[in-house]
């Protein structure tokens, strides 16, 4: 449909395995960076992401044709891959099951 229009607004949050505080400031930047990459190559865009050293927020735009459950368990499947391969010291990093995700309004959005 080439006059569709959907702005498809989501707070998602997920945490370490165990809730164990794995996200150290060594390494976070670069994880926010390859999750935001992650991200735009399946055509979601990251708004912003931040989070505490067990767990992470991303608002993120999601184009109705992809699937929620199939993005987060993609990003979560790939960013330990990369953590694993690329941050040593981690190599049992692994994210708890599951996640939460809310639509957020347009209007909650603050931008500065």
């Amino acid at each position: 449909m080439t006059h569709t229009y959907t702005q498809l607004l989501y707070h998602l949050v997920w945490s370490t395995k165990n809730r164990e505080p794995k996200i150290n400031e060594e390494f976070q930047e670069r994880l926010y960076q390859y999750l935001g990459g992650t991200f735009r190559n399946t055509g979601a865009m990251c708004i912003e992401i931040g989070g505490m050293t067990d767990h992470l927020h991303i608002l993120a735009r999601i184009p109705p044709k992809i699937s929620i459950a199939n993005l987060v368990r993609d990003t979560k499947i790939a960013s330990t891959k990369w953590l694993q391969e690329n941050v040593l010291r981690y190599q049992s990093f692994a994210w708890q099951e599951g996640y939460g995700a809310f639509s957020v309004s347009r209007s909650n959005i603050y931008t500065s």
